[in-house]
């Protein structure tokens, strides 16, 4: 019944290993005693929390145990639980020090629950290992007893404490069975499996030894034993098991011992075995008896019932909480006429697990006999009761009746065909609107008067309303019968109008508006697709017509959106479907035509040319890509042929010339381009030369139209532009210089550089002389 293993000399050895950790632990010195057992409580339990308060919980029929769904637990020690009235090692008694130091935490609270339970915990009850010793879990009603290393030994028990409430749970009585639900997920299936073992016992202090059973063993009432085979090895799977009460010696039953084990063998298995337990519930076999009728003769008629009371006496476990089935119901029945329920007619029921009454009735209708019997049955535990004979005595009443059937049903007509019954002489009948509150006062008084079936039309209805046909029957001496009634719906006329669209341009559209045989009027308008309009809108605002008709509508927006509607009403003035036409006026093409004309390095001529859908245009020139709305913002407006001179612009550059033709209505057309790069400058000077002595040259300097300046020196060396335009002289005109004080038959470069209006420079022109010689002569 606990963790304890046989004994072996490995396994003392191991035991007197942990005796000096935890020697070790303790602080002990070589000359410390050895503590008591309680000492070691005192020390590291607090015995306060040790003490078990009772359930509160509501249980099912008869005697149970004590917190049985397992939702209620207590701190024992520190951290560690155990369930209210249940027990496991923290709680546990021993003389053996060893065996006090391996009492662990082998219970917990877990959140683990089968399908259908309404608790939020179940017990896991589970196996532990210290240097391979295997501790089977133990979970009880009473208190663990730990006497002995050996696991297979009397000397380890669990037992009933009659002294301490904590460790008992009284029971006087014998179940017929006990149920649990339970989930065992063993390390290792083939190690043997879990055990439950459960002892009614008489007034003692009942012992389960581990080796030899109950003792003493002519206490033992009675057993319900079960091993319980692995549910799953990998995952917690559940499954409810019901184990009958085995009787035993003893008659006189004062409590009850239940155990849940880990492993049936003592100390077998393997460490982390785990067994999951919840909602126990003790099964009294139930009984239900029908007690005597107050009355077993009953008069029924064709419309009246008999009420009728059937008393029961309902004992043992009905609707058991942990079986998950809805509650039980008792239901009373009657037999047919001769006895017999393979049909038979409910009575009446009630939801109950205990004794009761039905108070029901016997259907208006039932023949007559004397061979009927009653009898109740339940649903969950399903039982039947015995019978009990009665007799029904029948009375014919005369029920006048009329049917009413429905015909063809039109928008300003309804027919309605009625048919009496043979217990009805004559009826009256009327039609009025549903909203009418109509009795039989009302029918009699303005019903139309007939015998016999009857096909009527009522006529000059209103459309698509709700009216009621009513119908009071009456027997040959004026009793009147239940008034019958049936509700039609006149059709609705169906008031449209269609809409063909026409010729669309650009400032126009036609459109034809045909009517149909439900509308006698109709109203139209025109709106843009972006407003809102409404059937009231078009009411208040349209035109008016009825016929087929076609409409010119007028000045409207090119290139755009519109709708045309069209509102139907009928001739009760109710409105039909509001009737749209989706189109779009086609848009006008305005179109410009540029022409570049002449073009320099400083200027762009263009002509610009509208086709008749422009209304104007905006133009201008710009070396950067811009948009219709920059030119429209920047650039200039026109609206004829029109030629410009773009001046000012910059030489050997590129420009795009842009026209944004725009039509009446404001809409842009495409953008016009022309790419145009202006010519670049070419300053060029001519040098001519002059007559050029010993000491002295002249030349002469022509510049052409774009030269506007130049430079220009003489020089014996080899020199640049940027040198020139640093050293020389500068002249705008024609000029002719004189360079004086040269040296005689010297080569010299005249020098000329040319500069245009954007002081670019021009080709640098050179031109070389060489001055004359000095020729000395003597006479002789």
């Amino acid at each position: 019944m606990n963790f304890f293993t046989k004994q072996s000399s490995k396994a003392v050895a191991k035991r007197f290993v942990l005796l000096f950790l935890t020697m070790l632990a303790f602080g002990f010195t070589a000359n410390a005693q050895i503590p008591t057992f309680n000492e070691i409580l005192e020390r590291y339990y607090n015995p306060q929390d040790l003490v078990v308060k009772a359930t509160a919980q509501t249980p099912p029929y008869g005697q149970q145990f004590e917190n049985y769904t397992f939702e209620e637990w207590e701190t024992v020690s520190g951290s560690s639980v155990e369930p209210k009235n249940w027990n496991s090692f923290k709680t546990a008694d021993t003389k053996n020090f060893i065996l006090s130091m391996g009492l662990k935490d082998q219970i917990s609270k877990s959140t683990e629950k089968h399908t259908g339970t309404t608790g939020s915990y179940s017990a896991r009850v589970f196996s532990t290992s210290t240097l391979s010793v295997i501790a089977n879990g133990n979970m009880t009603t009473g208190k663990i007893y730990a006497g002995s290393t050996t696991a297979n030994s009397d000397s380890n028990y669990n037992f009933t404490k009659r002294s301490d409430a904590n460790f008992n749970n009284p029971l006087t009585t014998i179940p017929d069975s006990l149920t649990v639900w339970v989930a065992f997920k063993p390390k290792d299936a083939s190690k043997g499996n879990a055990r439950i073992t459960t002892t009614i016992h008489g007034d003692t202090d009942l012992k389960q030894l581990a080796k030899s059973g109950d003792s003493p063993a002519n206490m033992v009432c009675a057993t319900a034993n079960a091993e319980i085979t692995a549910t799953s090895t990998s995952a917690v799977v559940w499954k409810r098991m019901s184990i009958p009460f085995v009787k035993g010696s003893n008659n006189d039953p004062r409590y009850i011992l239940a155990t849940f084990n880990t492993n049936a063998t003592p100390g077998g298995g393997s460490a982390n075995d785990e067994l999951y337990v919840d909602d126990i519930c003790l099964i009294y076999n139930p009984s239900l008896n029908m007690e005597l009728l107050a009355q077993t003769e009953y008069n029924v008629s064709n419309i009246n019932s008999a009420n009728i009371s059937v008393p029961f006496t309902l004992n043992g476990s009905m609707s058991v909480y942990n079986i998950n089935k809805s509650d039980n119901e008792v239901i009373a029945q009657l037999s047919d006429a001769n006895g017999s329920f393979a049909n038979p007619i409910e009575l009446g029921r009630v939801t109950t697990n205990v004794s009761g009454t039905i108070n029901g009735a016997i259907p208006a209708g039932t023949p007559a006999g004397t061979g009927y019997k009653v009898r109740v049955v339940s649903t969950n535990y399903p039982m039947v009761s015995n019978e009990t004979n009665v007799a029904i005595n029948f009375t014919y009443i005369p029920v006048p009746e009329v049917e009413i059937a429905l015909g063809d049903v039109l928008a300003k007509s309804a027919v309605a065909t009625f048919a009496p019954n043979t217990d009805c002489a004559n009826y009256y009948f009327v039609i009025v609107p549903a909203t009418q509150s109509v009795n039989a006062a009302y029918v009699k008084a303005n019903g139309q008067a007939k015998s016999g079936e009857f096909t009527a039309t009522f006529e000059n209805l209103i459309s698509n309303t709700e009216y009621k046909v009513y119908a009071l029957p009456l027997t040959s001496d004026g009793v009147e019968g239940e008034m019958a009634s049936a509700t039609l719906k006149t059709d609705a006329l169906v008031p449209q109008v269609e809409i063909a669209q026409g010729e669309v341009a650009t400032k126009s559209a036609t459109a034809t508006f045909t009517p149909k045989a439900d509308c006698v009027e109709y109203y139209f308008l025109i709106a843009l697709a972006t407003e809102t309009v409404d059937a009231a809108y078009v009411k208040a605002n349209g035109q008016e017509k009825s016929g087929e008709f076609t409409a010119t509508f007028e000045n409207l927006i090119s290139n755009t959106n519109y709708k045309v509607y069209a509102l139907p009403f009928d001739v009760e003035g109710t409105a039909g479907e509001l009737k749209t036409l989706a189109f779009k006026t086609q848009a006008f093409v305005p179109q410009i035509d540029v022409v570049r004309n002449e073009y320099a390095a400083k200027s762009i001529t263009a002509t610009f040319t509208p086709d008749t859908d422009c209304a104007e245009y905006y133009f201008l020139i710009s070396t950067e890509t811009v948009d219709a709305a920059y030119i429209k913002a920047n650039g200039e407006k026109q609206t004829e042929v029109f030629t410009t001179t773009f001046e000012n612009l910059t030489s050997n550059t590129a420009y795009t010339i842009y026209a944004l033709p725009v039509d009446i209505d404001g809409f842009n057309g495409e953008i016009k381009t022309i790419s145009v790069t202006t010519k670049a400058l070419v300053p060029q000077i001519t040098l001519a030369q002059g007559e050029v002595a010993t000491k002295s040259a002249t030349a002469t300097f022509t510049p052409n139209g774009d030269c506007v300046e130049y430079y220009f020196l003489i020089s014996t060396e080899i020199v640049d532009a940027a040198y020139v335009k640093e050293n020389g002289e500068t002249k705008t005109e024609a000029f002719t210089a004189t360079f004086e004080n040269l040296i005689s038959n010297t080569d010299y470069v005249i020098y000329a550089l040319p500069i245009d209006v954007e002081g670019t420079a021009g080709e640098l022109k050179t031109l070389a002389v060489k001055t004359q010689a000095f020729v000395p002569q003597v006479d002789v």
